[in-house]
């Protein structure tokens, strides 16, 4: 490493902090696809009297004697002369507020500035945010394959925005990062970018002269480690702190500190008192002028949104202290949520959502979304294995932000007839294939039923029937449990579907088989209103469109396999859920092989991947919407 500039009390020591002020660096949380049926959040604990107090005291002093209106968002205009000089859509980017240098009127002098650095700017679907047009669609996922390491200068006094080419060492491009300024410089550490996780170097941008310049810090002794979704910040203009975060395998609630006024720079691990945040993640944070750090919101190791609020500060003796802020704490702080519906052992198609929207991984965007699955892993398709191996083995890999429902589907006793046995002793050999099959199977027995997300949105396989009033009964199932001792609410949950439009009311005979029912758009509407949801998302059906709205949009289906047993013809779709549970439909179409020779054939490609013996035997559920009068609905075919 090379020596970079010094970060000493002199340095940190600048007009901005003198007047109070301070900068902060934030991300956004998650949206939790929150098993039914888990533990419920308890509320915090209070801290201990004296921290409690002491927070409370400074904020009552700070009050008395800078009385300020609540403060109010408003719309700022800027200027962009050239194209470059604009940051254009990104996330993940840290924005830090930076002190005037020299004094006004003087030659030499420069405004206040917001210095812009990383993020990631490639949107799904190969998409370069920076060009395209900002949509809704557009802002829903954005991928860590665009990240970049570029500086871009706010000038508050003139509102224009422009391109700065610092000179030096520069960071990698990375997203997730932290910042912070330290008086004219800025302080960059972690991150996340394309390979996956940035070391914990510590970046300095130092903005004193004409000319910006990078600098790399020597540390010296272990740190903080490589993470991202934490936070950092200056605290009493001295103290270069960095709090929790992600390493990669799991939420942090560690606490680090840089004495900048001692050399050689070292980090040391604290050990705080008091009642402090979880482990958490993309919390936001920021350091105030006597001292005090403020920590609120992020994400818990759950990815439960967190709507906490904690004070860090330290004693005259050096004892560092958190305590819980009093006050009425802020709305829960998420992130986005990507939802798939029925699979049927495409995995192809699976590769290709990733491929065009986002791929769960350290150097894809599992940064960012939370992945819920609906059901139906397996049966009917050629690769029903390679489906469920790869998310199970996601699930192990990111325990709190992938999540697995099931599906009528999986179940023994309809695998065994659907193709997913068949597979099993195919490719494995008929004792490894039917060892590997029952394992399976009893592993499906524990799968959740249900999903809730921001105690809003319910998520499950097939739909509500007639007997689901409301959440608990969801709830109350015992797991593991089985088709042969489960209750009409089990078989509601993952075998009913909606009436065939919404001016068919009330329940219906499923064409299914017996005692199945269909429910009406007046069932929906009442469910969430006796719930407090806005929404009901299910799959179980293929729709032609791969999602389709229900109950005046109080209903989605969702269905991810493309032309489903290489009939349907039917394009597949996945649903993003942003801020404020905007949701976003993400489509894939079918895409007939090219025809160069027999192996490539529309016939091979089929068999490559449908059963299409099994299929023509079991004609699958006709599309929604497209009944085929030709089929028995009473066979099994209607599966």
């Amino acid at each position: 490493m090379e020596a970079g500039a010094g970060m000493g009390r002199d340095a940190a020591v600048s007009k901005s902090e003198a007047n109070g002020k301070s900068s902060s660096s934030s991300a956004n949380g998650s949206a939790n696809g929150e098993a039914v049926g888990g533990e419920n959040i308890e509320e915090m604990p209070s801290s201990s009297p004296s921290a409690a107090q002491a927070v409370a005291g400074r904020q009552q002093v700070a009050m008395a004697t800078l009385p300020r209106p609540a403060p109010a968002f408003r719309m700022v205009s800027a200027v962009i002369e050239k194209k470059e000089d604009g940051p254009g859509p990104r996330c993940g980017h840290t924005l830090t507020a930076v002190a005037a240098v020299g004094e006004e009127g003087t030659p030499g002098y420069v405004g206040p500035r917001l210095i812009l650095f990383g993020g990631a700017t490639a949107l799904e679907g190969n998409s370069s945010a920076a060009g395209g047009p900002q949509t809704a669609a557009a802002g829903a996922g954005i991928r860590l394959a665009g990240a970049t390491a570029d500086v871009h200068c706010y000038d508050v006094t003139s509102r224009k925005w422009s391109r700065l080419i610092p000179v030096g060492d520069p960071p990698s491009p990375r997203a997730a990062h932290a910042a912070t300024a330290v008086g004219t410089m800025v302080v960059i550490q972690g991150g996340i970018g394309p390979a996956g996780l940035s070391t914990d170097d510590l970046h300095v941008l130092d903005l004193t002269q004409a000319k910006p310049r990078w600098h790399r810090v020597v540390v010296q002794g272990a740190g903080p480690g490589p993470r991202y979704g934490h936070v950092m910040s200056l605290v009493g203009q001295r103290f270069l702190l960095s709090i929790s975060g992600n390493d990669g395998k799991r939420p942090l609630a560690d606490v680090w500190a840089l004495d900048t006024a001692a050399k050689p720079y070292e980090w040391r691990k604290l050990d705080p008192e008091g009642e402090g945040p979880p482990p958490c993640m993309y919390a936001t944070a920021c350091a105030r002028s006597d001292g005090l750090l403020l920590l609120c919101g992020g994400r818990d190791a759950n990815s439960v949104p967190l709507d906490t609020a904690y004070g860090l500060a330290k004693h005259r003796d050096g004892r560092w202290e958190w305590a819980v802020a009093p006050g009425i704490a802020p709305s829960a702080r998420y992130q986005h949520a990507a939802i798939f519906g029925d699979l049927h052992g495409l995995f192809g198609d699976l590769m290709r959502l990733g491929d065009e929207y986002g791929s769960p991984s350290t150097a894809g965007d599992i940064t960012y979304i939370d992945y819920l699955f609906l059901g139906d892993y397996v049966d009917r398709g050629q690769h029903s294995l390679e489906t469920i191996t790869l998310l199970l083995a996601l699930k192990i890999e990111y325990p709190n932000n992938v999540h697995l429902i099931r599906g009528n589907h999986e179940a023994a006793d309809i695998n065994a007839l659907f193709g997913f046995r068949i597979e099993c002793i195919e490719r494995m050999g008929e004792r490894d294939g039917i060892w590997a099959w029952q394992r399976i199977n009893q592993l499906f027995n524990w799968l959740p039923l249900a999903a809730l997300i921001e105690k809003k949105i319910i998520c499950m396989h097939g739909g509500i029937g007639r007997s689901i009033n409301h959440l608990h009964q969801i709830e109350s199932l015992q797991r593991p449990i089985t088709m042969e001792a489960g209750s009409v609410v089990l078989m509601d949950l993952l075998w009913s579907d909606p009436t065939e439009n919404d001016s068919v009311e009330g329940l219906r005979p499923n064409a299914r088989g017996p005692g199945l029912v269909t429910f009406g758009p007046d069932r929906v509407m009442e469910f969430c209103k006796n719930n407090d949801l806005q929404l009901i998302v299910r799959a179980h059906e293929c729709v032609m469109d791969g999602f389709e709205r229900f109950a005046q949009g109080h209903l989605i289906t969702l269905f991810s396999a493309t032309n489903y047993c290489g009939t349907a013809n039917n394009a597949g779709a996945i649903l993003v859920l942003g801020r404020d549970l905007v949701v976003v439909p993400k489509l894939i179409h079918p895409i007939p092989p090219a025809i160069t020779s027999p192996e490539s054939s529309p016939e091979r490609h089929l068999e490559d991947t449908w059963m299409q013996e099994l299929n023509v035997q079991r004609p699958p559920t006709p599309t929604r919407g497209r009944p085929q009068a030709g089929n028995d609905r009473g066979s099994l075919a209607w599966i």
